[in-house]
This record gives C-alpha cells, sequence and structure tokens, in this order.
C-alpha cells in the first residue's frame, strides 16, 4: 500500500514542478524544493546523472535567492555530496560535506540536530576513505553532543559508539575509548 502510494506521489511530482515554474518562474525557491524532491527520487533509483543535473539546478536557484549561507543551500550541497559519495567522488563530496556542516554550524549553532547529521556524513564518509583520525574527531564531536542531548540509551547513540570503536580499531587503537563507551552505555 505505501508502495503504490509513494509510486504515485512521484509521478505527480515532475507535473507539480511543472506548475510551480509556469505560476511563480523556474528561478522561483519552492521550484528548488520541487527539483531537490525529484533529484531524491532519481539519486535512490540510481538515475545519477539525473540527480546530479537536478541537485545542480535546486543548488543554483537557491544560492541566487536566499545567497550561500542559507540552511536551504547547506541542504542542496549535503544532498549533492551524498550523492557523489554514492559515485565514489569522495574528494567532491568531502569539500561539500565540510561547506553544508560550516554554514549549518553557523546558522544553528554547533549542537543542533542538523549539525549532527552534517558532522555524521562527513565522518562516516572520512572512515569509508581511510581518514580514520579525522573521522573520529568528527563521531567524537558527535558522541559529545548526543551526551549533552541526553541521548544515553538511544539506538543511534550505540551505533555511533559502535562507528568510534570500529575507527580506533582501525586506527590501531583498540581500546581506548572502551571505558567511555561503558560509561555512555549506562
Amino acid at each position: 500500500m505505501r508502495t503504490r502510494r509513494r509510486e504515485r506521489a512521484e509521478r505527480r511530482q515532475p507535473s507539480s514542478l511543472r506548475i510551480v515554474e509556469e505560476t511563480r518562474g523556474s528561478d522561483d525557491p519552492e521550484s528548488a524544493d520541487h527539483l531537490a524532491s525529484l533529484a531524491v527520487v532519481s539519486h535512490k533509483k540510481g538515475r545519477f546523472a539525473e540527480a546530479e543535473d537536478l541537485y545542480r539546478k535546486a543548488l543554483l536557484i537557491r544560492d541566487k535567492s536566499f545567497g550561500c549561507e542559507h540552511p536551504k543551500v547547506a541542504s542542496s550541497l549535503n544532498n549533492l555530496a551524498l550523492l557523489y559519495r554514492d559515485q565514489g567522488r569522495t574528494s567532491e563530496a568531502k569539500n561539500l560535506l565540510e561547506r553544508s556542516l560550516a554554514i549549518v554550524e553557523k546558522a544553528f549553532g554547533p549542537e543542533h540536530p542538523k549539525t549532527g547529521l552534517r558532522l555524521s556524513n562527513l565522518a562516516n564518509l572520512l572512515y569509508v576513505e581511510g581518514e580514520y583520525y579525522q573521522a573520529e574527531q568528527y563521531y567524537q564531536r558527535l558522541l559529545t553532543m548526543m551526551r549533552k542531548r541526553r541521548m544515553n540509551a538511544s539506538a543511534k547513540r550505540r551505533t555511533l559508539l559502535n562507528l568510534l570503536a570500529s575507527v580506533q580499531d582501525d586506527w590501531w587503537r583498540p581500546g581506548r575509548l572502551i571505558t567511555q563507551f561503558r560509561s555512555f552505555m549506562l
């Protein structure tokens, strides 16, 4: 049932974009929202070239409409970075994720959930690329943020702790944070 609704919604997205573009213009921020939604669908379906084009158009409109330091621009940068990551274009993904993190951190502060999402995306990319020291730094920041938000028993926190342990094992520093992990989990 859910799948059918999602498919219907996906079929309607191009026509809703056309309506917005006809009534408000193709440079309207609402057009960017529709483009970004279409890009996500294309990305999930593995149509990377189409997704990249849509993400870039949304980014251009948002940058022009709101300025390069706006959270909507950060969202577009994050989405484009995740596409690049999935394509193996990791250096480009890293640059975009760093920009997205800087914007969100400036807009919302260092302990906002949106900042945490960017920290997580960047740390995961660095970990996969074998940049363990940098990944650990971002995971540590995220862990500190979770501690301050009192997320002791959450599944996300356990996952993060496991990732941190993996980073340290791969970085030849096994067990360094085991005591810290245990105290967080109790």
